[in-house]
């Protein structure tokens, strides 16, 4: 079976790196040069130089120095340095052509930006990333939350886009976009891996900031981390962008408007199997089929004086068929998914005061079909955001503002007799629940920061209120930062943060889950053209007033209270212009209250990333992964009930804690893209990602026959090719 695989994946690696090497470079592109320097004219080694139309760029060098080749019909430079302000440059050369650039000096971390794009509170994320960041991110593949999984807080553990943030859950953490936060932010979230990105395209995206411990409470309420994602004012350049790969076509239409105040974008994408399953072997036979077709429209809109008003609209519909393995039952899942998503942000100024209202609406609609187990669930989330900004001349901020959720939720499902009892032949005694949820929750906030030479400071209250069919539950959340600006390369942050979250139980009537987590972070971050370097040490308690969210949360019933404990560690070095490299390594421990071990828990989380990048080859980079595997309660044989008419499985333990771990987790991936200038002002990117070069075996989880005899694995990915292109006209 192996053997098959490699062979299909050798074939096709041959052959679509031929197609890369055999389209040549030919006339209309010049090579640009140059140095660039402070105001003083010292060098500034491995400031980034990239351009702004193909999403690609370098480092300078020792001296200052950079090259890179220019696109035919011109486009706009970007430099940037840290500590430093950004500056774009349009470029039209004709011939060969040497750029001298200049850069004014800025105040590391301690500027303030009061632009609509920049994040109020970056000065405490652990990583801001932008479009070209996720770009030349080697496990990203252009998805801007797969970017996240290289980051050292991040201690995802499924090959997935969820972001999962120093120990979180997936369902815990929070993605907002505007201002508005968006649950379930990924495609296919049932098929094992494959296909599984965000609902994010990286061609919206100005600037994602990650908070994974103690995020603002302006920006929302969440348990664990926050991924903080803004669209762009106004639009770099215009396109149009054909994409085409191993498992998808899809388009993207880029125009500026209003005297170029303003832009549109539409794009949409059609991702499916066949191909896919053809050149990966049987590898994928568990993989039946997948299709998904999305679509997305993003606007800015200058509406004179200092009113903006912008727009993103996106829909999807999904259908998965996938073979799984839960408990002693192993069968077909079906799931489909159809979902649309508005969010409508209006802003303003008068001197300086800022003004922002946002609105935000998201309908899904899903079912879900495996065994005798049924889920047909909508779900409609509306959201209102009202804030005001006040800046003060002595480096005081002010933020104020109201929040309202609705969040209407329908079930017509239908549950096993009992929560391991899957098999379709006792699907008489399953029992049908109906739930019809409608919850108000209507928040006020403040957050208050103040900046005072290498000190800033920070602090927020959140009051919130939940009703939900006569139920109520109110709630107070609170938070303070400390950035202290040790030198200009190097910052500490202290942060601590009591947090509150209500969510609908999709099992039951007229029930709030109140969850509750509390979190202490202390972090150094260093940065120079050389090296960049992240420490961290972190606690949180998590708790959760509903057992049902134990179970959502760590698969282990019973479970009421999480304590987690965590250190991490991250060094990247620029060797040089052309070669990067960095490592990365996290211990984290999650507890149960009566101090039993719990998933995620590791002694180690190894991350390694080495890339090479020069102009006339293309970007080449490697991804190790390395950690533990995971915990699990192992079951010792399985004992038949009449009452059931199935068997129950015996555990070895107690529900909580684990007794069990499965083998350790290797994962090395290479990817490879290069850039292709071609005639009439096309340019084509080109890719080519394997996953898992040596094919390891990582057991996802165990199943059982039908009596728990025999012991049975689900695998995570095995070797995998995925390759495509994207033309730009």
């Amino acid at each position: 079976m192996i053997h098959q695989i490699n062979i299909n994946m050798r074939s096709a690696i041959i052959l679509v790196l031929g197609l890369f090497f055999n389209i040549h470079l030919i006339l209309g592109q010049h090579n640009i040069s140059g140095v660039v320097t402070d105001e003083d004219g010292q060098s500034l080694i491995g400031a980034s130089v990239s351009w702004a139309k193909s999403n690609t760029g370098t480092t300078t060098g020792l001296d200052g120095d950079f090259q890179l080749i220019s696109i035919p019909e011109g486009d706009t430079l970007h430099i940037n340095y840290i500590g430093f302000q950004k500056r774009s440059i349009y470029l039209n050369p004709t011939q060969d052509t040497i750029v001298n650039i200049k850069l004014g000096e800025g105040v590391l971390m301690n500027t303030i930006n009061v632009t609509a794009s920049k994040s109020m509170a970056s000065e405490f994320s652990s990583m801001e990333l932008d479009k070209l960041d996720v770009y030349l991110n080697p496990v990203s593949q252009g998805d801007p939350l797969r970017a996240i999984t290289l980051l050292p807080s991040s201690t995802n553990a499924d090959e997935t886009a969820n972001p999962e943030l120093r120990g979180a859950a997936p369902s815990l953490s929070a993605v907002v976009i505007n201002g508005i936060p968006l649950a379930d932010p990924v495609k296919a979230n049932s098929i094992n891996g494959i296909g599984y990105f965000s609902l994010i395209n990286p061609e919206i995206l100005e600037e994602m900031s990650v908070y994974p411990s103690n995020p603002p409470l302006y920006i929302g309420q969440t348990i664990g981390g926050l991924v903080e994602i803004k669209t762009a004012d106004e639009l770099d350049y215009e396109t149009l962008d054909v994409s085409i790969s191993a498992a998808s076509v899809g388009t993207l239409f880029s125009k500026k408007i209003q005297d170029e105040k303003g832009y549109i974008q539409a794009y949409g994408n059609y991702q499916f199997s066949p191909f896919f399953k053809l050149i990966n072997g049987s590898g994928y036979d568990f993989l039946n089929e997948f299709s998904i077709i999305d679509a997305g429209f993003n606007s800015s809109f200058d509406l004179g004086g200092t009113k903006k008003l912008k727009f993103l609209s996106y829909f999807i519909t999904e259908k998965n068929d996938v073979d799984v393995g839960l408990f002693n039952y192993r069968g077909v899942s079906k799931g489909s998914l159809t979902r649309n998503f508005n969010i409508l942000n209006f802003s303003s100024n008068k001197g300086s005061l800022f003004f922002d209202t946002s609105l935000g609406i998201d309908f899904r609609k899903s079912e879900t079909d495996f065994g005798n187990l049924k889920l047909d669930q909508e779900r409609l989330n509306g959201f209102w955001i009202g804030s005001m900004d006040k800046y003060w001349n002595n480096g005081l901020i002010l933020k104020v503002g109201l929040n309202y959720r609705l969040d209407d939720l329908k079930t017509n499902d239908i549950y096993p007799p009992f929560y391991t009892s899957f098999n379709p032949n006792n699907q008489h005694l399953s029992d049908s629940v109906q739930v019809n949820n409608l919850l108000h929750n209507p928040e006020a906030f403040g957050y208050l920061k103040y900046e005072s030479g290498k000190w800033i400071f920070s602090t927020g209250l959140r009051y919130g209120v939940s009703l939900n069919n006569g139920d109520f539950l109110d709630y107070i959340s609170a938070q303070a930062n400390v950035n202290f600006n040790w030198s200009k390369h190097s910052k500490i942050l202290l942060g601590v943060g009591n947090y509150n979250k209500v969510l609908q139980s999709a099992a039951q009537n007229d029930v709030i889950n109140h969850l509750q987590s509390q979190h202490v972070t202390l972090e150094y971050f260093y940065k120079s053209p050389k090296w960049e370097v992240q420490v961290a040490t972190f606690y949180k308690h998590e708790a959760y007033s509903n057992s049902l969210w134990s179970v959502v949360n760590s698969g282990i019933l019973a479970v009421r209270e999480k304590n987690i404990y965590g250190a991490e560690a991250f060094a990247r070095y620029n060797i040089n212009d052309e070669w990067m490299v960095s490592a990365s390594n996290t211990y984290l421990k999650s507890l149960s209250g009566e101090n039993d071990l719990l998933n995620p828990s590791y002694n180690y989380f190894f991350k390694g990333n080495v890339q090479y990048t020069n102009q006339s080859i293309g970007t080449i980079g490697l991804a190790y992964i390395n950690r533990p595997g995971k915990f699990y309660n192992t079951i010792e044989n399985g004992i038949f009930s009449e009452e059931l008419d199935d068997y129950v499985p015996l555990f070895d333990s107690s529900y909580v804690g684990n007794s069990e771990q499965f083998g350790m987790y290797s994962n090395l991936s290479l990817n490879y893209s290069r850039l292709f200038f071609l005639k009439n002002d096309m340019t084509i990117i080109g890719f080519i990602t394997v996953n898992n070069i040596l094919n390891s075996q990582n057991v996802r989880s165990e199943y059982y026959n039908l009596d728990y005899t025999q012991t049975l694995e689900e695998t995570y990915q095995p070797a995998s090719l995925y390759f495509g292109a994207v033309f730009k006209f």
